[in-house]
This record gives C-alpha cells, structure tokens and sequence, in this order.
C-alpha cells in the first residue's frame, strides 16, 4: 500500500512539475493585462481588460474576480458600453453558481439576458442563457437547466469552447436526472468538439470522461480524467481539479482499487478546502464519510461533521444574501448621480439661508437704528424679510425629510427590480414549458406530461411569489413617502420600530455594499397603541436609527482589533407612557456638545452629509407636537443611548 501511495506521489509531483510553466504563463498574461490598465485610452478598452482579469481569476480566486468584474460593470454602465455590462454580469454569475449563491447567480444572469435582447447580440444571448443554466443547475433545477441551455443553443455563436460547454452542461444535467441515454448523446457530441492539437478546458474533458466511465470504457475515462487534471493546473482551476480528482476516486472505487480511491478522495478535499467553494467541501465531504463508513466509523463520523458545518456555513451565508440582497451596480450609479445632485441642492439652500439670514439681522439692525423715523416702514421690512427666512427654512427642513426617504428608496427600488426579474424569467420558462405540453401531449407520453406540469404549476408559485413581494415593498415605500395630514391616528409602535429600523439598514447598505452590523428589536408584546402622528414618529425613528448606524460606520473605520457593530432598538410601557430606545455602539458623543446636538444646524457629520436639521426637528415632534420627551446619554468612544417617552393618555 505504501509503495503504491508513493508510485501515485510521484507520478503527481511529475506532473505538477511538467505543467509548472503553463501556470507561469497564465500568471504573466495577467500582469500584462494589470500593466495594460494603466494605458487604456477610453472606457471601453478598460472595461474589456478588466472583465479578461475577472475571466481569468473567476475559477482560483473569486474575490479578485469579483472585484475586476465589480469595477468592469460599473464603468461599462457609466459609459453605457451594454456589450460590456452583459460579460462582467455574466462572470459575477458564473462565480456566484460556483461558490453557491444561487440567488446572485438568478439576478445577474437575468439581467444579462435583458441587456442582450436589448442588444440584439446572439453570442451574449447564448452566453446569457447559459449562465441561467448554470445558476439553475447550481440550485440543483436540472429540468430547468436543460431548457435553459437548449434555449442557449438556439442563438447562433461563433465561440466552439461556448458550443462545447453547452453541450457539457446538459449531458451533466441528463446524468443527474439519471437519464443515461441523453447523458450519453450529449457527452458524444461534447467529445465531437474536442480539439485534440490544443489543451481544451477541463470541465467539457470530465464530462466526456463521465461518459466513458458510463459505458465502462474505464482506461478512456482515467485518460481523459488526467487530461482534465492537467487543464484544470493550466487554468490555475481548483474548482475543476477538485472535481476531477473526486470523480477518479470514485473510478477507483468502482474499479475496487482502494489505495488509489482514497487517495484522489483525499485530493479531492484538499482542493476542494483550496478553492474555498462550500457547496465543494459538502460535497467530497459527504463522498469520503460514506467510503469511511464500512472501514472506520470514527473517520466517517468526522467526514460527516464537516459536511454538517459546511452546510451550516452555506446555509447562513445563502440567508445572509436573501436578507441584504441589495447590492445592485445599476442602482449603486444612480445613488451616486441622486447624492452629487443632493448634495449641490443642500450646498445652494445653506447658502441661501445664510445670504438670507445675514440680510435679514441687517435689516433689522437698520431699522432699529431708524426707528423713530421710518417705522412703519422698518416693521414692514421686517416681517417681509421674516418671511423669507420662514420659507427657506421650511424649505430645507422639507428637503431634510426628502433627503431621509431617499436614502431609503435608493437601497429599495432595485429589490422591485428583483422580484420582477423572477417573474419574466420564470414566464418565459412556461411559455416553453406549454410548448413541451403539446407536442408531449401528442406523442402521448402520460407520465411526461405529468411531470411538466408540476413544473408549469411550481414555476407559478414561484411567479406568484416574486409578485406578492414586489407588492408588498410598493406598499411599503408609499406608506413611507405619503405626506400625510399631520392627522394622529392609532400606531402599533411595535411595527413602526421595526419596519423604520429594516429600511435604515437598508438605506446605509445601498451606499456601502460592505457595511455589516448585528442589529434587533426588542419589543414589548403587551405595548399597547397609541395615538400619534405616524409620518412624524417614523421620520424621529429614522433619523435616530440612521445616525447610530452612521455611528458606528465610522467607529468601524478606526477600530483596532475586532469590533462588531451593534444597534438595539427597545419598545417598553409604563402605567401612562411608552418608551422607546435606541441604543448603539458607536464613536459616541464628545461631553462638550451635548448640549448642542438639539440646536437647529448643529451637526458634527462631514459637509454634505447632514443638513443639522435631523435632531432639531425630532426633537420639535416629540416635544411639541406629541408632549413627550426625548434624553440622550453617550460616552465617547463606546456608544450613544437615546431614551423617548410617549404618553398613551392625553395625547390625543
């Protein structure tokens, strides 16, 4: 056993070792293609060189590919360079399938197949579609997959490495559902595709080696496992080697050579662990507990806890995406042109004011001076100019308020774009679907029939689904932008908070993708309702909440060590009063402006950040317009507490 470990050591140094200069070369095309961005002379040029580096880092390392890709998409849709967007959104994609964000892989190959109609362009449609294909066949939807990869096929392409992948893709999907025959067929015609004079890419050279395997050619499948090995060093690909040593294992296996399967299995999950891909990991995980199974129970059961934690990791990290889905690059531009026009509108009312406010005091400084001449005149003056000053005030607190509901709008109107995206993609599938049922009904296959109608009626679900929710977030953000009455009407207090404190969250996520806080509601079941002017109370919530995730957005900034942002929201009742607070660990409030924080204008936010007018005015509705009271207790460097009471009786 151990002369044969080191045979088959060997034999992998050897080959490690032959290849050694096809990496070297993979690594030097990247460094000319990073020396090549420092010379680009338009846009377009950038955009085209960047989505090359995030091709070719997207199967060894997804962060560098995700961030080229990143940047590539957003210069393309700030230079309207369509051709552009539709690649770097179809590599976010294809690496989102492969790390298993199946939602991502949705929203960005939906979005790639809706620029390419718009386009016109064949080869993006087919690469489009094979991207949905890819995404569906991530989440382990192979019927879907293979429709959406035959539709692929039926857009003209002059790329034979797209034909062959497409070709790849649904013999694998054939092979899961267990149809071998099809499986087969198409792994023929992948292999039809193979150019023996160069070296193809690794995922078309497993498949084809699957089919061997299939028809116990066993020395042609080993000869093109190793062909995919060899590729996959190539292209620097863990993904893809990962997988082509766990499928030589299981040829082993097959073939009862144990040394040799537990050998690649052992491969297998050191790749796997090397390409940081978790759906990988769960995977060989789960392969090599049930090969320990029969041998060592005490090896199986630790194979098994790994995948357990695996797919505990995957399943946080696929909620953690279904919560904060909102880091959409098309959204993200028009935030940036919606806070520079914002911001010049902010900069033109405090002047404004300011101009204002200044003639204003000399008006009156003036007539004082001639009072005793003009008056009548003077007092005319006056109240014209005080006036004014009223207006531009109330103008700015308006756009105060505005300012708010657009942070928030920003970071929700492309989850509308979400659901909608499920909702054309999922009919088009039916429309397919319904043309499958009448040529089966035809044919008169019953049992295939039954089978595309579950999928016409899940598909439906599914529409239905996405639809609520879209309605559902319309109806939200109307209740939030209507002006309102200034009318108190009954308030669950409790839904207030939460709802304010989901969309503050929301609205600081919109503007920085890589924010990350823990944030909770701790309500009181028994707080009873109470009568207030809602659009008030939300807006006081919002502007509190919005300023302790600010808080400790800038403690993040300058924390050493670890630090963890924390935002807590409380709702309690007394015998004539509710109270609310909003608690945070952030940079805190210096002793020598706490005073001062109430003042109209007083803010200690960069400029253009803050108008100053968020707590003045929260303050004004508390107080005076609710008879309530609003305190606040910081200690710099730790974190902020506002505590805000409401009376339940009397204020109505």
């Amino acid at each position: 056993m151990k002369r044969s470990l080191l045979i088959l050591l060997i034999l992998t140094v050897f080959l490690v070792n032959s290849i050694g200069q096809n990496i070297n070369t993979d690594r030097a095309y990247r460094d000319s293609l990073k020396s090549q961005l420092f010379v680009a002379d338009n846009d377009s040029t950038l955009v085209q060189i960047l989505n090359s580096l995030a091709e070719s880092y997207w199967m060894s390392e997804y962060d560098s590919s995700i961030f080229y890709a990143r940047n590539g998409l957003l210069i393309a849709r700030k230079s309207n360079y369509q051709a552009g967007e539709v690649n770097s959104l179809l590599t976010l994609s294809l690496v989102s399938s492969v790390i298993g964000d199946v939602v991502k892989g949705y929203e960005y190959s939906s979005m790639a197949i809706k620029l390419s109609v718009a386009l016109k362009n064949e080869h993006l449609l087919s690469k489009s579609y094979s991207a949905f294909g890819q995404a569906l066949s991530s989440s382990g939807k192979y019927r879907e997959s293979i429709r959406a990869i035959k539709k692929a096929l039926t857009f003209k392409s002059k790329d034979p490495l797209q034909l062959m992948a497409n070709y790849a893709q649904l013999s694998d999907c054939y092979a899961r559902l267990n149809m071998a025959d099809s499986a087969n067929y198409f792994g023929k015609k992948t292999f039809n595709e193979i150019n023996p004079d160069i070296l193809n890419p690794p995922y078309p050279l497993r498949i084809v080696a699957n089919m061997h395997r299939r028809l116990g050619a066993k020395n042609l499948a080993l000869s093109f496992y190793k062909q995919s090995v060899k590729s996959s060093f190539n292209k620097d690909d863990d993904v893809s080697l990962t997988k082509a040593y766990l499928d030589i294992s299981r040829l082993y296996h097959q073939n009862g050579l144990t040394d040799s399967t537990f050998y690649y299995a052992d491969l297998a999950l050191l790749n796997s662990k090397k390409s940081r891909s978790i759906v990988l990991i769960i995977e060989v995980s789960e392969y090599l507990a049930n090969l320990y199974t029969a041998i060592d129970l005490r090896k199986a059961l630790a194979y098994a806890n790994e995948s357990n934690a695996a797919r505990d990791s995957l399943k946080f990290i696929l909620q953690e995406q279904s919560i904060k889905s909102f880091n959409d690059f098309d959204q993200k531009l028009k935030e940036l042109e919606i806070q520079q026009s914002r911001n010049e509108l902010r900069a033109k009312i405090r002047q404004n004011t300011f101009i204002g406010s200044t003639f204003t005091l000399l008006v009156i400084a003036f007539a004082l001076w001639r009072n005793n001449r003009i008056k009548q005149r003077g007092k005319k003056r006056v109240e014209k100019a005080y006036d004014k000053l009223k207006t531009a005030q109330q103008k700015l607190i308006h756009a105060e308020k505005m300012a708010s509901l657009g942070e928030i709008t920003a970071g929700i109107a492309h989850e509308i774009q979400n659901p909608l995206n499920f909702v054309n993609n999922f009919s088009d599938l039916n429309r397919e679907l319904l043309d499958e049922i009448e040529e089966t009904i035809n044919k008169g296959d019953q049992s295939e029939i039954n089978q595309l109608i579950e999928d016409l009626k899940e598909n439906e679900k599914k529409i239905t689904h996405h639809g609520k929710r879209a309605e559902e977030i319309v109806k939200s953000m109307l209740l939030h932008s209507r002006t309102g009455t200034s009318e108190k009407e009954e308030t669950d207090i409790n839904a207030l908070a939460d709802e304010c404190l989901s969309l503050s969250y929301h609205g600081i996520r919109a503007k920085n993708n890589q924010f990350r806080a823990h944030f909770v509601l701790n309500s009181d079941p028994h707080l009873p309702k109470t009568h207030v002017v809602r659009q008030d109370i939300g807006r006081v919530l919002l502007n509190l909440i919005n300023n302790a995730f600010y808080a400790v957005a800038e403690k993040s900034k300058v924390a050493e060590g670890e630090y963890n942002p924390q935002i807590k929201v409380i709702t309690q009742s007394s015998k004539n009063e509710i109270i609310i607070i909003i608690k945070d660990n952030g940079i805190g409030i210096p002793d020598e402006i706490k005073d001062k924080i109430f003042q109209p204008f007083f803010t200690t936010k960069a400029a253009g950040e803050g108008t100053g007018l968020g707590l003045s005015m929260s303050h004004e509705i508390i107080t005076q317009g609710h008879r309530g009271t609003i305190e606040v207790e910081s200690n710099q460097g730790y974190g902020t507490f506002f505590e805000i009471k409401l009376p339940i009786k009397g204020n109505t």
